[in-house]
């Protein structure tokens, strides 16, 4: 479907279905601190570069704090809107990258992987929603709401296996009350694998793919501690993961 909603980028907090998704997981303010875990030279020039790039779809250059360099305690509160890690396949889990991942899963912030490929596109192009109905696909899906407001495609994959969760229908309906202009459509697809899903995001030619970090496919400790053997840490498509 077409849909038409005026232009120009605002505040994706305002102008929410009141009764869309629960309270706490509504975005309660626009991005202003960005988490990095990111460990070498490589993979810091990936997550600062993906950070202009968001920074066209906030209005804002966000802060960065070093999350790698300077890992919070367990006593720290994690000030983060989302983080961004970036791993070498295979790369192991330094104690540094542990402390950070196990404070990211304690502020429930949303990350963003940035895998080491060509230049990430954040803005503009093409982004692809795996739905699955759970509290974690919602929360992806509104930390991904800055970013859709000014992507001009957007494809929501439906993969509930039972209409047990949120229906696909209200994640299209969320979108569609953002503003800016773009074109969505819906589709259903059994996706039984991760390797399955990771395929779906080459073949559907998605710039970013947004899913839920705990759901089903539990994503988002396979980024932070996995090994070789990730089919997530395999992808060339980065992965806006929320929970």
């Amino acid at each position: 479907m077409r849909v038409e909603l005026g232009s120009g980028l605002s505040d994706p907090s305002v102008r929410r279905p009141a009764s869309l998704f629960p309270a706490s997981s509504r975005p309660r303010r626009p991005l202003r601190n960005i988490g990095l875990v990111a460990r070498g030279e490589r993979a810091r020039d990936l997550c600062l570069e993906t950070v202009l790039d968001i920074s066209k779809a906030v209005g804002r250059l966000p802060c960065c704090i070093d999350l790698h360099e300077n890992p919070p305690n367990l006593s720290d509160r994690l000030d983060a809107d989302v983080v961004l890690v970036s791993r070498r396949l295979g790369e192991p889990v330094s104690e540094r990258h542990r402390r950070a991942g196990d404070a990211i899963l304690r502020s429930r912030a949303p990350v963003l992987f940035v895998p080491w490929t060509a230049r990430t596109r954040m803005t503009g192009g093409r982004a692809v929603i795996a739905w699955d109905g759970s509290p974690s696909a919602v929360a992806a899906l509104c930390s991904a709401a800055p970013l859709l407001c000014v992507t001009r495609e957007i494809l929501i994959v439906d993969v509930q296996l039972e209409e047990a969760g949120i229906d696909v229908d209200q994640a299209a309906k969320f979108i569609s009350d953002l503003p800016g202009d773009r074109h969505l459509d819906v589709a259903a697809q059994w996706l039984e694998s991760p390797a399955a899903l990771m395929q779906a995001a080459l073949f559907t030619r998605a710039d970013y793919f947004v899913m839920g970090g705990v759901g089903r496919w539990s994503a988002l400790p396979e980024i932070l501690y996995g090994d070789c053997d990730s089919s997530f840490l395999r992808t060339p498509v980065p992965l806006l993961l929320g929970h």
